[in-house]
């Protein structure tokens, strides 16, 4: 999750004062590691070990200074309530007309997920219940809908714990499932299927390695430490992912060789139809490449994936005949991001520069229809079953939070269903797409949002926000911190640097590894484009990035 209000708060106020600050010391160390004949320092590697006595205190000095700072800020009041005025909306997630469960966000109650039942609106679950920085991960409702699996983290945790609800009786079952890391639940049966790691100690939570990962098969109404082994994963450093086929028949676990740099290059199956299964088989390896199975159609499975085809492409499958491929939709000029099976067709979303379209085929591959989105739209939904007639997606814009369309597959009409309740003017921002020039001549989109008054002055806070790794593509986001900073005279930039997934594989490719520093390059140069177009200066911008996108922070 991004988060602008500390980012902004100081944005917008450090950068106007002149006032001399002394910070707090961070010590160093002597320690470095030769690699490939290079001698890299590290003299900061004991702020790595988040629970040691030294980085506790280190921690406490570093908030006490902030605070005292921002104590002293007169306009930290005024941003708080800025915040909190482009914050306070109410929206929903509903993705399809089946799916009677869906989260609303509630202002300062924080997220709960509700259900719907004979026309009444109740609760399923609010976090907070359970801890005061608890948040919905995921929530996985049965294939018959009668019960649901609710993925809770903690202050931001990669960790999950999973609290099951009978939503025709409003039971809550008792068991809660832990362990869980970088995946979801996969129901099937009485029970669910799922991915888990051994969980660390309440004082490793942020820190602990990851080890002994395995599959297991969870029974509703039994104790976590019951629950079935049915497949392990030799090397914990791979990453692993279950999921089951619409109509239960298959199981299938993604599988990944980490040294490949892929997410998945292998593919494991369990046919419950055939009673010889006893544990997991391959059907597909596919090295330097990513597999996705959409859904079955009887014995065949709908396979996405990259393997010679860096856009990728469709094509099915019978995994007890693996050598046959039979080839459904070749590869685009655009990458291809999605692939769901509603009213038995498929529904592909493609990226033309970073922006959304979609595409319908029949199972032939005849093209039936098309749709553009407005620019600068982050686009989810389009899931379904595939005797489903409708579906639906949200879409949302940097500017105007989530908005929920219904899309009738029959007629392709689309009509709005949820409408996120504002409380300001989006008509007063605007979004526009450029081009950049990088270092070694490659051009890159980048989006910039800002007032419509906005004088190009040079003189403009503007915040750079980049992420560029693990094929990831820079998506539009909303975010209220970053909308009071807007509507005080603030530019945002969003670059679509290499090592994302704006072009594909290739595109992935070209920021990562050896290539990494094409990704540093391109943020620089997103830099000096925002200056050189007289939207800000030097000492009025700031760099962010979370997670991968925190690396271009440290040149």
């Amino acid at each position: 999750m991004r988060s602008f209000l500390p980012t902004l708060l100081l944005a917008i106020t450090t950068v106007t004062s002149a006032q001399s600050i002394v910070y707090p010391n961070t010590k160093t160390v002597d320690i470095s590691d030769t690699y490939f004949g290079q001698t890299i320092v590290d003299p900061y590697r004991w702020l790595e070990y988040d629970t040691s006595h030294d980085v506790e205190e280190w921690q406490n000095e570093q908030n006490q200074f902030s605070e005292k700072y921002l104590r002293k800020n007169a306009a930290r009041f005024k941003t708080t309530t800025g915040v909190y005025q482009f914050g306070n909306y109410s929206t929903r997630t509903l993705n399809n007309e089946n799916d009677r469960l869906f989260v609303i966000n509630e202002g300062g109650l924080g997220p709960g997920l509700y259900f719907k039942k004979k026309g009444d609106v109740q609760l399923v679950i609010r976090p907070l219940k359970y801890g005061r920085h608890k948040d919905i991960s995921f929530f996985v409702a049965s294939k018959d809908k009668k019960l649901v699996a609710v993925g809770l983290s903690d202050a931001g945790s990669d960790w999950d714990e999973v609290r099951i609800k009978n939503l025709e009786t409003e039971k809550n079952y008792t068991e809660v499932v832990k362990g869980i890391k970088f995946g979801r639940v996969a129901w099937q049966g009485a029970g669910f299927f799922y991915c888990r790691y051994s969980m660390p100690t309440e004082a490793q939570l942020l820190s602990a390695k990851n080890v002994e990962l395995g599959v297991f098969y969870h029974k509703l109404g039994e104790d976590q430490r019951n629950d079935k082994l049915i497949y392990t994963e030799n090397n914990p450093s791979n990453i692993i992912h279950v999921e089951t086929t619409d109509d239960e028949r298959f199981l299938i676990i993604y599988g990944n060789d980490i040294r490949n740099q892929q997410p998945y290059s292998k593919l494991m199956y369990i046919d419950f139809s055939d009673p010889s299964f006893v544990k997991p088989r391959i059907f597909l390896m596919m090295p330097k490449a990513n597999i996705e199975v959409v859904d079955n159609i009887a014995d065949s499975l709908f396979i996405i994936s990259d393997y010679k085809a860096p856009k990728k492409r469709i094509f099915t499958c019978n995994p007890k005949r693996p050598n046959k491929i039979n080839l459904v939709v070749a590869e685009n000029d655009e990458p291809l991001s999605q692939v769901t099976i509603i009213d038995n067709k498929l529904i592909c979303l493609y990226k033309e520069n970073a922006n959304y379209f979609s595409m319908v085929y029949d199972f032939s591959g005849k093209a039936l229809h098309k749709m553009s989105f407005p620019l600068g739209s982050d686009v989810v939904g389009f899931q379904g079953t595939k005797d489903q007639i409708k579906t639906r997606y949200r879409c949302n814009t940097f500017t105007y939070p989530p908005i929920t369309y219904e899309y009738d597959l029959r007629t392709f009409a689309t009509k709005s269903v949820s409408v996120s309740a504002i409380n300001y003017d989006y008509t007063k921002f605007i979004t526009v797409q450029d081009f950049y020039t990088s270092k070694d001549g490659t051009k890159i989109p980048i989006y910039i949002v800002y007032k419509k008054n906005l004088k190009t002055n040079g003189s403009n806070p503007c915040l750079l926000y980049g992420y560029g790794g693990f094929g990831i593509s820079m998506t539009p986001f909303f975010e209220a911190g970053l909308m009071h900073f807007l509507d005080r005279g603030g530019v945002l930039a969003a670059p679509c640097i290499r090592g994302g997934g704006e072009y594909g594989e290739q595109w992935h490719k070209g920021g990562s590894l050896l290539n990494k520093q094409n990704s540093f390059d391109d943020f620089i140069a997103a830099a000096e484009y925002m200056i050189s177009k007289n939207f800000t200066n030097s000492s009025k911008l700031a760099m962010m990035g979370a997670s991968n996108g925190a690396s271009w922070l440290e040149q």
